[in-house]
């Protein structure tokens, strides 16, 4: 448990063995203020500072509507009673003695000074310990020999049994199967479904189609179909926000440039009519065409370029004779046809 994370879905334990009063106090007192459900157990074993000495403590404004209905939401008890010890226990690292108080320090135990000062129950719950702790570790025993076995018949039965098919569903839960089904018999338990490869996070477009058969040894996902939706949604968005293209114009219109045949087809600085005056074959070309030609010394240097000219059509139909000619032979087919 940490202090300001937020409300949780089930109550919190808090196993208060060795850890400092006031770090503790504060800490609870925060989560509960934020309607958080704590209980604490083993208080008994709640460490204090400067020896024995008995404080008030004053965390919570018990006074008012919502200090009271913080304390409601309080369960302290001495020991770990039956509902409590087998639920999973947290600690507060912000509280630990071992973490918050220096080496050799002095510091005394909540349950021996209420002993002193009048509790007579202090025996007793460290007996009820005791039992409690010989109990737990019978269980945790008899669980890691329970997983011993649990191994061993599942490497024994994956030997004789062979490769299986697992497919996860959405329910939590994993579909076994010994011999090798289709996608439409799976897809029929399970409407407005589709079936995909594990990778389904990194290519949720890429679905197993129905007629295809799932193999042996092979692991499939069932996801619903708006979990697909959402995830190609979000792959989408992320690919809008990083940028595509970190070239700048210059260089951009430099490589356009470099990448050309010849004069004639250049498009640098030249607006869409322009550009499309070449490909429309049909139509005669016109007397004067004005187009950027670049100059002949960029392809020693692309950062450094001369200002382009403006050229009149005849003065580049002399320069460039060839590609005149290629031009107007399309135009010269087409009225013999």
């Amino acid at each position: 448990m940490v202090s300001g994370s937020g409300i949780c879905a089930k109550v919190v334990v808090v196993d208060a063995q060795h850890n400092m009063l006031w770090r503790l106090a504060s800490t609870v007192a925060k989560e509960l203020l934020n309607w958080q459900k704590v209980v604490v157990v083993r208080c008994e074993e709640i460490c204090m500072s400067g020896g024995l000495v008995r404080q008030k403590m004053k965390m919570i404004p018990h006074k008012t509507k919502r200090g009271e209905a913080a304390l409601a939401r309080l369960k302290a008890y001495e020991g770990v009673p039956s509902p409590y010890d087998k639920m999973k226990r947290m600690v507060i690292p912000d509280a630990l003695k071992v973490l918050r108080v220096q080496k050799g320090h002095k510091y005394c135990l909540l349950g021996r000074l209420s002993s002193e000062v009048g509790w007579n129950l202090y025996d007793t719950i460290r007996e009820l310990e005791k039992k409690r702790k010989e109990r737990a570790q019978a269980l945790y025993e008899r669980k890691k020999q329970l997983n011993k076995l649990r191994v061993k018949t599942e490497k024994v039965a994956g030997d004789r049994l062979g490769s299986q098919l697992e497919i996860l569903t959405a329910v939590k839960y994993v579909e076994i199967h010994r011999q090798p089904v289709t996608a439409a018999e799976i897809l029929k338990r399970y409407p407005r479904h589709s079936v995909t490869r594990p990778d389904v996070f990194e290519y949720p477009w890429v679905v197993v189609k129905p007629e295809s058969v799932l193999n042996l040894g092979k692991v499939f996902y069932i996801v619903p179909n708006y979990t697909l939706y959402k995830l190609m949604k979000a792959h989408r968005e992320r690919n809008q926000d990083s940028p595509h293209k970190s070239q700048s114009p210059k260089k951009h219109d430099n490589q356009k440039i470099q990448n050309q045949d010849s004069p004639i087809k250049s498009q640098a600085g030249s607006t869409p009519k322009h550009r499309n005056c070449h490909r429309q074959v049909n139509q005669s070309p016109p007397t004067t065409c004005c187009i950027w030609i670049p100059s002949l010394d960029q392809e020693r240097d692309l950062r450094t370029r001369k200002q382009n000219k403006v050229v009149a059509w005849p003065e580049i139909v002399l320069k460039n004779k060839m590609s005149h000619l290629r031009l107007e032979e399309k135009p010269v087919e087409d009225s013999e046809l």
